[in-house]
């Protein structure tokens, strides 16, 4: 039985997707907001693809994190964020992935910058 370990696109933006999520968990967390509490997120990013996840992940981001409103805009209390490129998401799955572990796509500095803003509602 052999596994499939390609990263299609559509795969990797879901992960950016599910990154995004943790990263607004964790900023939840540092602002000490209660469980409970809705938020909006304002993001910014030149990144398409990382547009493109937010695009087509935007109901499961809002639903996970609490979120009202998520929209782009730039905000200087922003927090900036690198997500990890599609090379280190297929860690230790077989030797294609193992020699790839690490090595950023050409051109690539191996992440994806975004900046996100979280703000309690009310």
């Amino acid at each position: 039985m052999a596994i499939d370990i390609r990263i299609t696109p559509e795969l990797e933006r879901e992960g950016l997707s599910r990154d995004i999520v943790r990263h607004i968990q964790q900023i939840r967390k540092e602002l000490d907001l209660d469980l409970m509490d809705h938020i909006n997120v304002a993001y910014e990013t030149a990144d398409e693809v990382l547009l493109q996840a937010i695009e087509e992940n935007r109901q499961h981001i809002r639903g996970e994190t609490l979120c009202n409103e998520l929209f782009p805009g730039h905000s200087e209390s922003a927090k900036e964020i690198t997500l990890s490129g599609p090379s280190t998401t297929a860690q230790a799955f077989g030797s294609e992935a193992q020699a790839r572990r690490g090595r950023p796509e050409p051109g690539r500095t191996g992440g994806r910058d975004i900046r996100l803003m979280v703000q309690k509602v009310g």
